[in-house]
């Protein structure tokens, strides 16, 4: 009886020898897998992180480039609306330009028409006083002459604007 005793007991320190040693292996191998584990959490956060912070200058980046498109038509409008007063501005000056070469002419042939009548006039008329001609007299048309300065400047201020926003 007592050397089966002593095979059991050797058999099961054996038993319990393996165990201790399987134990130990196992424990051995999930330190590891542990750290590793945490580590691949640490870097899924890290990453959430990452994909937070995108998405929000993502929107930012779509919100700036909605303000661009908005910047981007009234600019188009605005660029409308000056080629429109561009066309209004040069047909008032074209106008204003035949309007006063009209009147040039007319004056021209006005003058002429007075150098031919007044040697024939003169000899039946008697001598006026300088005073008699007062200055109102004689037709200027200054409104013209001004009116087509002042076309002429903000044509050529809108030309100069206009070559800036091209």
């Amino acid at each position: 009886g007592g050397n089966a005793l002593q095979v059991t007991r050797r058999h099961c320190h054996r038993r319990r020898h393996r165990l201790h040693h399987r134990h130990l292996h196992l424990t051995s191998s999930t330190i590891p897998l542990q750290t590793s584990l945490q580590q691949t959490g640490l870097e899924r956060d890290r990453l959430r992180a990452q994909l937070a912070q995108l998405e929000t200058e993502h929107a930012a980046g779509q919100a700036h480039a909605e303000e661009l498109r908005a910047e981007g038509a009234q600019l188009l409008l605005d660029l409308q609306a000056f080629e429109r007063q561009n066309e209004q501005l040069t047909s008032q000056l074209g106008s204003l330009e035949t309007a006063l070469h009209s009147e040039g002419a007319e004056r021209e042939a006005a003058h002429s028409q007075a150098q031919v009548t007044a040697p024939q006039l003169a000899p039946h008329l008697p001598p006026l006083p300088l005073r008699a001609f007062p200055s109102r007299l004689t037709p200027r048309p200054p409104s013209l002459h001004s009116q087509l300065a002042t076309m002429k400047q903000m044509l050529s201020g809108l030309e100069r604007s206009r070559e800036v926003t091209q």
